[in-house]
Protein backbone atom coordinates (compact mmCIF):
# COMPACT_ATOMS: atom_id res chain seq x y z
CA UNK A 1 0.00 0.00 0.00
CA UNK A 2 1.43 3.32 -1.00
CA UNK A 3 1.54 5.73 1.56
CA UNK A 4 -0.81 8.22 -0.47
CA UNK A 5 -3.57 6.16 -0.44
CA UNK A 6 -2.96 6.37 3.41
CA UNK A 7 -3.56 10.31 3.35
CA UNK A 8 -6.69 11.66 4.08
CA UNK A 9 -8.33 14.13 0.72
CA UNK A 10 -10.26 17.48 2.33
CA UNK A 11 -13.10 17.85 0.14
CA UNK A 12 -12.88 22.00 1.29
CA UNK A 13 -10.56 24.34 2.84
CA UNK A 14 -11.29 26.32 6.65
CA UNK A 15 -14.62 27.82 6.73
CA UNK A 16 -16.24 25.77 3.00
CA UNK A 17 -13.68 27.88 0.89
CA UNK A 18 -12.38 25.65 -2.22
CA UNK A 19 -9.30 23.76 -2.07
CA UNK A 20 -7.84 26.26 -4.83
CA UNK A 21 -8.56 29.03 -2.09
CA UNK A 22 -6.44 27.06 0.49
CA UNK A 23 -4.00 26.23 -1.69
CA UNK A 24 -3.48 30.23 -2.85
CA UNK A 25 -4.13 31.09 0.71
CA UNK A 26 -0.22 28.96 1.76
CA UNK A 27 1.05 30.02 -1.31
CA UNK A 28 0.37 34.14 -0.46
CA UNK A 29 1.17 32.95 3.69
CA UNK A 30 4.03 31.46 2.99
CA UNK A 31 5.93 33.47 0.50
CA UNK A 32 5.15 36.42 2.75
CA UNK A 33 6.74 34.63 5.43
CA UNK A 34 9.80 33.86 2.83
CA UNK A 35 10.14 37.77 2.42
CA UNK A 36 9.87 38.57 6.18
CA UNK A 37 12.65 35.78 6.87
CA UNK A 38 15.29 37.36 4.56
CA UNK A 39 14.60 40.68 5.23
CA UNK A 40 15.07 40.15 9.08
CA UNK A 41 18.02 37.70 8.26
CA UNK A 42 19.58 40.34 5.97
CA UNK A 43 19.15 42.80 8.96
CA UNK A 44 20.24 40.90 11.83
CA UNK A 45 23.45 39.76 9.95
CA UNK A 46 24.44 43.88 8.84
CA UNK A 47 23.20 44.64 12.61
CA UNK A 48 24.74 42.02 14.77
CA UNK A 49 26.78 39.21 12.49
CA UNK A 50 30.08 40.47 12.59
CA UNK A 51 30.31 39.26 15.75
CA UNK A 52 29.50 35.69 14.75
CA UNK A 53 32.52 33.96 12.88
CA UNK A 54 32.18 33.00 9.33
CA UNK A 55 28.66 35.45 9.39
CA UNK A 56 29.04 36.19 5.65
CA UNK A 57 28.46 32.44 4.94
CA UNK A 58 25.21 32.06 7.82
CA UNK A 59 24.02 35.25 5.66
CA UNK A 60 24.65 33.76 2.28
CA UNK A 61 22.83 30.35 3.58
CA UNK A 62 19.60 32.48 4.88
CA UNK A 63 19.36 34.31 2.03
CA UNK A 64 19.66 31.29 -0.14
CA UNK A 65 17.00 29.07 1.92
CA UNK A 66 15.13 31.89 1.36
CA UNK A 67 14.68 32.70 -2.22
CA UNK A 68 14.99 29.09 -2.98
CA UNK A 69 11.21 28.55 -0.85
CA UNK A 70 10.20 31.90 -2.47
CA UNK A 71 10.81 29.87 -5.36
CA UNK A 72 8.83 26.59 -4.37
CA UNK A 73 6.08 29.04 -3.06
CA UNK A 74 6.25 30.93 -6.74
CA UNK A 75 5.99 27.58 -8.34
CA UNK A 76 2.70 26.82 -6.02
CA UNK A 77 0.98 29.88 -6.67
CA UNK A 78 1.26 29.53 -10.45
CA UNK A 79 -0.01 25.52 -10.23
CA UNK A 80 -2.98 26.93 -8.24
CA UNK A 81 -3.73 29.98 -10.26
CA UNK A 82 -3.23 28.11 -13.64
CA UNK A 83 -5.00 24.73 -12.20
CA UNK A 84 -0.93 22.90 -13.46
CA UNK A 85 -0.99 19.84 -10.66
CA UNK A 86 2.83 19.29 -11.25
CA UNK A 87 3.73 22.89 -10.03
CA UNK A 88 2.40 21.54 -6.98
CA UNK A 89 4.87 18.97 -6.29
CA UNK A 90 7.95 20.74 -5.27
CA UNK A 91 5.71 22.31 -2.30
CA UNK A 92 4.56 19.07 -1.52
CA UNK A 93 8.25 17.55 -1.28
CA UNK A 94 9.59 20.85 0.36
CA UNK A 95 6.64 21.03 3.07
CA UNK A 96 6.81 16.82 3.97
CA UNK A 97 10.68 17.32 4.78
CA UNK A 98 9.75 20.95 6.42
CA UNK A 99 7.41 19.15 8.91
CA UNK A 100 9.42 16.29 9.93
CA UNK A 101 12.34 18.60 10.64
CA UNK A 102 10.64 21.09 12.37
CA UNK A 103 8.53 18.46 14.36
CA UNK A 104 12.48 16.84 15.35
CA UNK A 105 13.34 20.42 16.15
CA UNK A 106 10.35 21.08 18.16
CA UNK A 107 10.79 17.95 20.01
CA UNK A 108 14.64 19.01 20.72
CA UNK A 109 14.17 22.00 21.68
CA UNK A 110 11.11 21.37 23.71
CA UNK A 111 12.87 18.64 26.11
CA UNK A 112 15.84 20.94 26.29
CA UNK A 113 13.58 23.52 27.59
CA UNK A 114 11.53 21.05 29.49
CA UNK A 115 14.76 20.04 31.46
CA UNK A 116 15.35 23.01 32.06
CA UNK A 117 12.35 25.65 33.08
CA UNK A 118 9.27 23.74 32.99
CA UNK A 119 7.08 26.32 31.81
CA UNK A 120 9.66 27.31 28.80
CA UNK A 121 9.54 23.47 28.03
CA UNK A 122 5.71 23.34 27.87
CA UNK A 123 5.06 26.44 26.32
CA UNK A 124 7.61 25.54 23.36
CA UNK A 125 6.03 22.17 23.19
CA UNK A 126 2.22 23.92 22.67
CA UNK A 127 3.12 26.22 20.51
CA UNK A 128 5.74 24.37 18.09
CA UNK A 129 3.11 21.43 18.22
CA UNK A 130 0.32 24.18 17.53
CA UNK A 131 2.50 24.76 14.43
CA UNK A 132 3.52 21.42 13.04
CA UNK A 133 -0.29 20.73 12.82
CA UNK A 134 -1.15 24.13 11.12
CA UNK A 135 1.31 23.08 9.08
CA UNK A 136 0.54 19.67 8.42
CA UNK A 137 -3.29 21.21 7.80
CA UNK A 138 -1.73 23.23 4.76
CA UNK A 139 0.01 20.70 4.02
CA UNK A 140 -2.80 18.54 3.31
CA UNK A 141 -5.20 20.97 1.13
CA UNK A 142 -2.11 21.50 -1.08
CA UNK A 143 -2.47 17.84 -1.56
CA UNK A 144 -5.75 17.59 -1.29
CA UNK A 145 -6.09 20.49 -4.46
CA UNK A 146 -3.21 18.50 -5.97
CA UNK A 147 -5.59 15.04 -6.28
CA UNK A 148 -8.56 16.75 -7.04
CA UNK A 149 -6.22 18.38 -10.07
CA UNK A 150 -5.26 14.47 -11.14
CA UNK A 151 -8.60 13.38 -11.11
CA UNK A 152 -9.84 16.53 -13.33
CA UNK A 153 -7.31 16.38 -15.63
CA UNK A 154 -6.86 12.29 -16.33
CA UNK A 155 -9.93 11.92 -18.56
CA UNK A 156 -8.35 14.97 -21.07
CA UNK A 157 -5.01 12.69 -21.06
CA UNK A 158 -6.08 9.11 -22.14
CA UNK A 159 -6.83 8.56 -25.69
CA UNK A 160 -6.26 6.33 -28.83
CA UNK A 161 -3.15 6.01 -29.99
CA UNK A 162 -3.09 4.62 -33.92
CA UNK A 163 0.70 3.81 -34.89
CA UNK A 164 0.83 4.61 -39.15
CA UNK A 165 4.10 2.30 -40.67
CA UNK A 166 5.29 3.55 -43.97
CA UNK A 167 7.90 1.72 -45.99
CA UNK A 168 9.85 3.85 -48.15
CA UNK A 169 9.77 2.68 -51.94
CA UNK A 170 13.30 2.83 -52.53
CA UNK A 171 15.28 2.33 -49.44
CA UNK A 172 12.78 -0.36 -47.85
CA UNK A 173 13.04 1.89 -44.50
CA UNK A 174 10.75 1.56 -42.17
CA UNK A 175 9.21 5.09 -40.49
CA UNK A 176 6.65 4.81 -37.32
CA UNK A 177 4.55 8.16 -36.89
CA UNK A 178 2.26 7.73 -33.68
CA UNK A 179 -0.88 9.59 -33.89
CA UNK A 180 -3.18 10.75 -30.65
CA UNK A 181 -6.79 10.23 -32.02
CA UNK A 182 -9.39 10.74 -29.53
CA UNK A 183 -10.31 11.30 -26.10
CA UNK A 184 -11.80 7.60 -26.06
CA UNK A 185 -10.14 4.54 -23.83
CA UNK A 186 -7.60 2.91 -25.60
CA UNK A 187 -8.27 -0.55 -25.47
CA UNK A 188 -5.11 -2.21 -26.53
CA UNK A 189 -6.33 -3.76 -30.39
CA UNK A 190 -4.40 -2.96 -33.12
CA UNK A 191 -6.30 -2.28 -36.47
CA UNK A 192 -3.95 -2.69 -39.88
CA UNK A 193 -4.71 0.12 -42.56
CA UNK A 194 -3.70 -0.47 -46.20
CA UNK A 195 -3.79 1.77 -48.87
Amino acid sequence: MTVSKCLPILSHFACGYSLKTGTIFTGWLSLVEDVLELVISVVYFLTYGKEIPDWQLLLVSAVGGSVISASVHGLLLYGAYKTKPSFLVPYLILGVLSIISGSVTIIVFGVYAFLYDLEIGISVLLTGGLTVVLLVYLWLVVYSYYQQLQKCLLPQRQGTIETVLTVAENDGDYMAHHKFLSHEKFDGSISAVTS
